[in-house]
Parts: structure tokens; sequence; C-alpha cells
């Protein structure tokens, strides 16, 4: 039996053909997609809204913020877009170095220090996940 998937953003990438020849989002847009099909309770994405462009980041973001609120999905991913923690995390960790340098919630982490102490131990930003 066939499912339909809905991709963030270009309805028009075929997952039925080979990722070569697609630009960056199309790949993000096909990988999304091939996680999700099979329904998993716990979703791990790297830097998912790499690649996209202004409209699939939206879409990809309401569509996390539904598979969390309204799923009960449980999603890790790592980012270096500050908004991305603001806007989508209830729980964050910062790692610098392979270390945890903060924990908490993203209203309550105090930015400035964490960022400056995650740049200082490692000359890198920091990567942050909810729940």
């Amino acid at each position: 039996e066939q499912q339909q998937v809905a991709v963030p953003g270009d309805q028009n990438v075929g997952l039925d053909r080979r990722t070569e020849g697609f630009s960056q989002g199309e790949r993000m847009k096909t990988a999304l997609a091939r996680a999700l099909v099979h329904d998993p309770s716990h979703i791990v994405l790297d830097e998912p809204t790499n690649g996209l462009d202004v409209l699939a980041t939206r879409s990809l973001r309401e569509a996390l913020r539904r598979l969390r609120d309204e799923q009960g999905k449980c999603i890790v991913f790592s980012t270096h877009i500050m908004q991305e923690v603001e806007r989508l995390c209830d729980r964050v960790v910062v790692v610098a170095a392979g270390r945890t340098v903060a924990e908490g919630s993203a209203p309550t982490l105090p930015w400035q220090r964490v960022w400056r102490t995650a740049i200082h131990r490692t000359g890198a930003g920091p990567c942050c996940g909810p729940r």
C-alpha cells in the first residue's frame, strides 16, 4: 500500500527518483519525507532547515510543532539558528567541545553568556534541540 507524504515546501519533489541533481533544499525535503514516512516515535534531525527557502523553513517549523504537540513525537535536532531554538524547543542543551555548557528552557538560559562560553571553549557555536 502506497502512502502520500507531505513534504514541507515544494510538493513537486519526486520520492521515486534518485536525488542526483537535486538542490540541497530538495535533498533535505526528500530526506525528511523518507524519515517521516514510517511514523517514528522519535525523530533526530541534524540542521533540518539547511538549504531550505524561507517558505519551506516556515512550513517545516510548523510541521515539527504539530508532530510534537499533536502527535507527541520526541524531536531532537541540532542547529546553530537561535530563532529555531526559541520558537521550537522546550528543552535546550548547549554542547561545546563535546561537553554540556548549559541546559534548560530557551527563555531561562542566559544566551549571551552561553554563547561566549561555547565560543571561548571551541571557537564554534552551540547546538541545541527540543525535548
